[in-house]
């Protein structure tokens, strides 16, 4: 037995206790001193008596138990169901080729994939490429040496199409989460900020609307060539629209990943759809209780 939401047993206990205050056995003359002038004038003229109080407080303390959600552990095998994952999404256009990080873009990108699948702990790892088409190259997977094998095969022309087409990227990395059930997806971007832009970050904004998180992990530098050089801002403007974080390559190709802000998975698991999965709500008995206590309630007005 689980209580899903404690901080409810706080009034039911207080509504308890003044119950027991209530029907407590006192002469008028002990009410009057107690109670205001106006409290008493209204209990005295017989609108509602002391005993029908409290059996006010008595019911309105089991409505108050009942939101405390009394739980008790499913155990049938449809309640097993992975709450949250993460997503990959690497660029594998020509620019990434580049070496203004050393020894190049893609070079750094595969040490940043490798990072995440060991990150990722016991979540499920899913890789999705993209140039001018996405793909679909690992579904989620918890063989971090499966994902291992293809992040060593990622280069440039695994994809014929040029073009960076993040868009139809963020697209497949939906459906991915729809397919997975996931309740709540992390989908990191790992790219020199190709096909950034408005449609991009609406697919972000529609991610983030479902409850999942955006992350942009940045490869390249911000000055020299006009062509080559990265549009940080436009990266950063993608993470604000997927409520995620923007993490920048150094010049070495670096990303501490350590900075990844992993309380927000953390806290995913305790939402109400999570705890849907696992737990199976007992309130509907504590609320059958209010049947007799309606009954009495009853009887004593008549």
């Amino acid at each position: 037995m689980k209580l899903l939401h404690p901080y409810w047993l706080v009034p039911a206990i207080a509504l308890l206790i003044l119950a027991i205050c209530v029907r407590r056995p006192a002469n008028a003359s002990d009410w009057r001193k107690v109670l205001a002038p106006g409290v008493w004038n209204f209990l005295h003229n017989d609108l509602i008596t002391l005993k029908t109080l409290s059996w006010i407080l008595i019911s309105a303390a089991l409505v108050a138990l009942a939101l405390s959600s009394p739980s008790t552990r499913k155990s049938d095998e449809n309640s097993f169901q992975h709450a949250t994952g993460w997503i990959a999404v690497a660029d594998v256009s020509r620019s990434m080729t580049l070496d203004d990080v050393a020894p190049s873009r893609f070079t750094a990108m595969r040490d940043a994939l490798a990072g995440l699948t060991r990150t990722a702990g016991a979540r499920p790892v899913s890789l999705v490429i993209y140039a001018g088409d996405a793909f679909l190259v690992v579904p989620p997977v918890f063989d971090k040496t499966l994902l291992q094998e293809h992040i060593a095969l990622l280069d440039y022309g695994i994809i014929k199409h040029d073009g960076s087409n993040l868009t139809r990227a963020l697209s497949l990395a939906t459906s991915v989460i729809d397919d997975s059930s996931f309740i709540r997806a992390r989908v990191f971007v790992l790219s020199d900020g190709g096909g950034l832009g408005n449609s991009a970050n609406a697919a972000a904004r529609h991610l983030a609307a479902s409850g999942h998180q955006v992350d942009m992990l940045l490869f390249g530098t911000p000055t020299g060539d006009i062509k080559t050089a990265i549009d940080k801002q436009a990266a950063t403007a993608l993470a604000k629209s997927g409520a995620g974080q923007l993490l920048s390559a150094n010049r070495l190709g670096e990303i501490n990943l350590e900075s990844l802000q992993l309380k927000s998975d953390t806290d995913a698991t305790q939402n109400a759809d999570v705890l849907a999965l696992y737990w199976q709500n007992q309130s509907h008995w504590i609320l059958l209780l209010l049947l007799p206590v309606g009954l009495s309630w009853f009887r004593q007005r008549l």
